[in-house]
């Protein structure tokens, strides 16, 4: 793995010279690219350059107003695909409140885009639970110590949680309102959800059997949106099942057909 700093962004990466394919990582609300560390040591390092940001905000990345929504990181993204993957295709990888950048970049991009894989995305309103409490907040200071008390709480023997709550701690008090204000509006009733299921490009939702909300599985299957469910599994496959989703990946990913297509 080797680290690229780019405008102030923090970006993990990995370019072997072979790789047919770009992927980037897009992670959730508080979280940072450390949500995909297992991805470097995976079946994908082998055949596709890796490149996982924090964002703005996020994890090493210091806030920056102007692109501190959900809108504004989509447009980072952009730039930053510009900057490393031009003219090469793209696959995306999401994890919850960034599957909204994930797919808004979709739409941007459709020709570039080859593969998108959302990883327990935003389809519903039901899936607003941790931005749903930014967007309620009056001082970014004050949510910033409830939420991280709240997670510390819950961390005690649950990997998945004591790794969020690490990037939780880097992060900006602006960084999760801005997100939680805009991740819900842009979520809606079904908004984002009806977003995704539009895309051409060739997708696939995965999902925890322990986490995703009643209304959101019902979408899933009303809008018959290929899918996967992670059996005794929680909001983050990619973190308590690594060995698993990223083979998922992996073999969803090199069928059926070629990338270059």
């Amino acid at each position: 793995m080797k680290i690229i700093a780019h405008e102030n962004i923090f970006i993990r990466s990995l370019r072997p010279s072979r790789a047919e394919a770009d992927i980037w990582f897009i992670h959730g609300f508080g979280e940072s690219g450390l949500s995909f560390r297992e991805a470097f040591d995976s079946p994908l390092a082998k055949n596709f350059r890796l490149f996982a940001p924090d964002f703005p905000g996020f994890g090493v990345s210091p806030f920056q107003s102007r692109r501190g929504s959900l809108r504004g990181s989509t447009r980072l993204l952009g730039e930053l695909i510009d900057q490393f993957s031009k003219g090469r295709p793209i696959l995306l990888v999401a994890h919850s409140l960034g599957g909204i950048v994930g797919t808004w970049t979709v739409q941007e991009r459709p020709k570039q885009v080859r593969a998108y894989i959302s990883i327990e995305g935003n389809l519903t309103r039901s899936d607003t639970f941790f931005s749903g409490l930014a967007a309620k907040a009056k001082s970014a200071g004050k949510f910033y110590h409830f939420f991280k008390g709240q997670i510390l709480a819950k961390a005690k023997g649950h990997e998945e949680l004591e790794r969020y709550f690490a990037s939780l701690r880097f992060a900006d008090p602006r960084a999760l309102i801005a997100w939680g204000r805009s991740g819900v509006e842009a979520t809606g009733l079904d908004r984002s959800g009806e977003e995704f299921a539009g895309l051409t490009c060739r997708k696939i939702y995965f999902w925890g059997e322990e986490s995703m909300a009643h209304r959101s599985r019902e979408f899933l299957r009303d809008k018959d949106i290929d899918h996967r469910c992670f059996k005794k599994c929680g909001h983050w496959p990619m973190i308590e099942k690594p060995k698993e989703c990223y083979e998922a990946i992996s073999e969803w990913l090199v069928r059926p057909r070629s990338l270059s297509e």
